[in-house]
């Protein structure tokens, strides 16, 4: 995903902010209940509307919900690695066929036309508002470089985002720049033709 404009000076047309409320206003009530709570996630009309948590691993949320709750459906959390001045940011979520799992609902990606519509999320932290745009979908197998979060120089890392967007099932139109950050939503699979869409 393509980071836009993370003080959200210049809207994309036709965009309406995803929050009825800020962040910031409820982000000490979210501490009391989690004080692993980092941010918040909004992707418009869809289920994808939760906060966002950080441990010092990445295995405990995959076992505990939100409010550090042993559940097997686990939270939506933040890699152990990243922070809110990482060029990258890694954000994963259960996916379920039995379930209704907010990250579920990326395999509608797999549909250019849901993508057409669905295009912009944001990613609320430390009470700013970051808008980004997606750049490139597609369900990986094997190559596990696109959660590489350190990179040595900025070419390396232009290097990096052109092979993210080349992976991409179809082309979005999105240009990418050295110094674009980026955010990266990951779930698990189930959809039955997966091969077909494999990069």
């Amino acid at each position: 995903l393509l980071h836009l404009d993370e003080e959200e000076k210049k809207k994309p047309s036709g965009y309406v902010s995803p929050y009825y409320r800020k962040f910031s206003q409820v982000f000490d009530d979210l501490l009391k209940i989690n004080n692993e709570t980092v941010g918040w996630l909004k992707v418009n009309n869809t289920k994808i509307n939760y906060p966002v948590t950080q441990h010092s691993d990445n295995d405990y949320y995959l076992t505990h919900d939100g409010r550090g709750n042993k559940k097997s459906s686990g939270a939506t959390y933040m890699d152990y690695r990243v922070n809110k001045s990482s060029n990258k940011i890694l954000i994963y979520g259960h996916n379920n066929n039995s379930l209704s799992l907010p990250f579920s609902i990326l395999e509608n990606y797999n549909d250019k036309d849901y993508y057409n519509i669905h295009k912009y999320l944001v990613l609320d932290i430390d009470g700013k508002e970051y808008t980004y745009e997606i750049f490139s979908v597609y369900i990986e197998t094997g190559n596990w470089d696109y959660m590489k979060v350190n990179f040595s120089s900025k070419a390396k890392w232009y290097s990096h985002l052109r092979d993210l967007k080349n992976r991409s099932m179809y082309d979005t139109g999105v240009d990418i720049s050295s110094d674009d950050d980026i955010l990266i939503l990951q779930t698990c699979s189930k959809n039955k033709d997966y091969k077909k869409y494999k990069y």
